[in-house]
């Protein structure tokens, strides 16, 4: 896949559709993705660009490591800090 839909990232995400965009948005401004041709079934799209492709290569531990540490279920409930 080279192309996605933010409706598909927000949800994938557990974002609002709103969030989503304005995460794209963001990711955008960085250089990270681009906005492609929407589509009528899918809406607004998006796609890695080749800085953005490198940049998650070179930085694909960090990326690993943060999703692990982000990811609660890995975790028993002791072991989680709550807010």
């Amino acid at each position: 896949f080279d192309r996605w839909s933010t409706k598909e990232l927000s949800y994938k995400c557990q974002l609002s559709e709103e969030d989503g965009n304005a995460a794209a948005d963001m990711l955008i401004l960085h250089g990270l993705l681009e906005n492609t041709d929407g589509d009528v079934q899918f809406g607004r799209r998006v796609q890695v660009t080749a800085d953005g492709a490198l940049w998650m290569r070179e930085h694909a531990e960090t990326i690993r490591s943060i999703n692990y540490m982000n990811d609660t279920e890995l975790f028993e409930t002791a072991e989680i800090a709550e807010a």
